[in-house]
Order: C-alpha cells, then structure tokens, then sequence
C-alpha cells in the first residue's frame, strides 16, 4: 500500500489511497481488540496467563475438538474468516485458549458476548 501511494499520480489519489490505508489499519487494529477481550473474558479466573495467550504462537494445537468448535464459532459469530482474511493474523489465540481451559464453552460464551453487533468486513 505504501508503494502504490508513492506511485500514486496525483496528490487526490494519494490522498484516497492514504485514507485506505488508516481505514485498514484501524480495522485490523478493532479484530487485534476483539481477540484480546475474548481472551480476557473466558480466562476470568485464570489471567495470569493472558500475556502468553495473546503473544505465543502454540507450538501445536492438542485440543483439536475445542479448537474446531472455537474456530467455527468465531467464523460464524464474530468475524468471518473467508471475508476477512486479516483475522487469521490472531486466530492462534482462539487455539491458545484452548490449550489453557480445554473446553470450548467458555471461549465461545466470550465470543458470543464480544461479537454481539460486530459490524467489520472485509478485513484484509
């Protein structure tokens, strides 16, 4: 993005493509917010753990049923991932999650509660 608006023919068009660029960054920045308040939702009782949870890529993903229905119901609930390719960026919290809670129900009641009224598209 930063090349086409250095290549950009007219300050008008360089004008657009940087409000482009803000407008995407300020969305990426609301799915990076919408992750980090599911993650302190479901982990209530168990904070401590929160700084890893948010910032360490698991090694693998042990919980493979918990993870499948995390997955599926932030897709559907909250952020499609088809639409919103960005939100892939993030997705190893949901499989953090759960690592640290092993069941799904409360990661997905925390993106059920985070997600109401989610109005992002095209998040790339």
């Amino acid at each position: 993005m930063e090349k086409k608006i250095q290549n950009a023919e007219s300050a008008e068009m360089r004008h657009s493509l940087r409000k482009e660029l803000q407008l995407m960054k300020e969305k990426r920045e609301k799915v990076a917010s919408i992750y980090h308040s599911i993650a302190k939702r479901a982990l209530e009782s168990t904070r401590s753990v929160f700084s890893d949870v948010v910032s360490v890529r698991p090694q693998a993903v042990t919980q493979r049923e918990c993870h499948n229905k995390v997955v599926q119901a932030f897709d559907e609930k909250c952020l499609s991932f088809s639409e919103n390719p960005f939100v892939f960026h993030h997705a190893f919290i949901l499989a953090n999650l759960c690592e640290q809670l092993t069941s799904p129900e409360r990661v997905i009641e925390a993106i059920e509660h985070e997600c109401t009224g989610m109005n992002i598209a095209n998040v790339v």
